[in-house]
């Protein structure tokens, strides 16, 4: 039993090894400031955190055991990456954007406003959306010193930059006077 329990440990260990983790890449158009690539370091390693616990957690005994404040983070990237395809059908509709918050806005479109089952699933979408992004800066913020928990517009605003960048053309992103374009 023993014996069976270290060479799955050393199946799994060789399994994480030989995995590779591609985080996004995230690009800026203008000169990142100090305060962006703390947030965006943090946020990276946040990212592949969530993702090595997944990873060893799917190939080893369920024994594993992950603090809670990892174990919700774990959660919020898990669930980004399953609605993301809905996210960017959306955002392809036209029926939401990106705001300058660093979340999403639900942006009505005659098909939002005339087909109740589509509206539901937009509105449910939208609202885990913006909660996993809201814990994902509550955590960088946590964990990050350089980062002011008093000033939370700072995280906002790379976020925001992070998101409107990552959205395919043609998304409707808001301007910092409030108004909307299409990206």
């Amino acid at each position: 039993m023993i014996h069976l329990r270290i060479m799955a440990g050393i199946v799994s260990l060789l399994l994480l090894i030989s995995c590779t983790i591609k985080t996004p890449e995230v690009s800026f158009t203008s000169e990142r400031t100090a305060i962006e690539k703390q947030i965006l370091g943090t946020y990276r390693t946040i990212e592949e955190d969530a993702w090595m616990i997944s990873s060893a957690r799917s190939t080893s005994s369920p024994d594993i055991t992950i603090p809670e404040s990892r174990r919700i983070v774990l959660e919020a990237f898990a669930n980004r990456k399953f609605n993301a395809d809905d996210i960017e059908d959306f955002k392809k509709d036209g029926v939401t954007g990106e705001n300058i918050e660093g979340l999403l806005t639900i942006l009505p479109t005659s098909r939002y406003n005339e087909d109740f089952e589509y509206s539901e699933l937009v509105n449910k979408i939208i609202v885990e959306e913006n909660r996993d992004r809201e814990i994902i800066m509550r955590r960088i913020v946590e964990i990050n010193s350089a980062v002011n928990p008093m000033d939370p517009d700072a995280i906002a605003r790379v976020f925001a930059q992070m998101n409107r960048d990552a959205s395919p053309p043609g998304s409707m992103i808001q301007k910092e006077d409030g108004s909307w374009i299409n990206k």
